[in-house]
């Protein structure tokens, strides 16, 4: 088309963030990386000290007994209850990068939904609080997801799943608990 520039796509880490600086006037800084960190350990805290979280505590072991008395075996591969983690801020930078420019199938236009820049990555990025659980056995990935659904709509919570399978013997299923946080803003 005359008179249009076609943006060149960045390919790796390093153009992606020179390009978000350019056409965007985002420029990544250590104030971004503590920001990020500051917030997401506020939501944390919050989210440690939730009603769903509380009631998922107390019920794991009642999810292990009851698949123990159906299989005869253990649900769990590690008895301890997991821990809330950050999603480490590189890794939400690549995860933006995926989505605005690799995965995005709108390029050079902004990816459905808009540009994710680093003022909207604690909206529009999932999983940036996370935890994980280990299954011993492949029944007990779904067995897990449906109590987990369970607790969070006796909570009140919204809890959406996906499973995820790989040839080279990934099993596993995604499953996110929104829950409300309030966090400080940058300024």
């Amino acid at each position: 088309m005359a008179g249009t520039v076609q943006q060149i796509k960045p390919r790796d880490a390093e153009e992606y963030r020179a390009w978000l600086k350019k056409e965007h006037g985002v420029e990544i800084t250590t104030r971004t990386q503590t920001y990020y960190g500051s917030a997401l350990n506020a939501a944390v805290e919050q989210i440690r000290s939730s009603h769903f979280w509380a009631s998922l505590g107390q019920r794991l072991r009642e999810f292990e007994d009851a698949y123990w008395l159906r299989t005869d075996y253990k649900l769990f591969a590690v008895p301890e209850a997991p821990l809330l983690q950050v999603k480490p801020f590189e890794s939400a930078v690549s995860k933006s990068f995926r989505k605005n420019v690799l995965s995005n199938r709108n390029w050079p236009d902004p990816p459905q939904g808009g540009w994710i820049l680093p003022e909207n990555w604690l909206v529009r990025l999932n999983d940036l609080i996370r935890t994980l659980f280990v299954v011993k056995y492949a029944d007990g990935v779904q067995y897990l997801v449906e109590r987990i659904t369970e607790t969070a709509n006796g909570t009140g919570d919204s809890c959406k799943s996906f499973y995820e399978a790989r040839d080279e013997g990934y099993y596993a299923a995604h499953v996110y608990v929104l829950q409300p946080c309030e966090v400080p803003r940058i300024s």
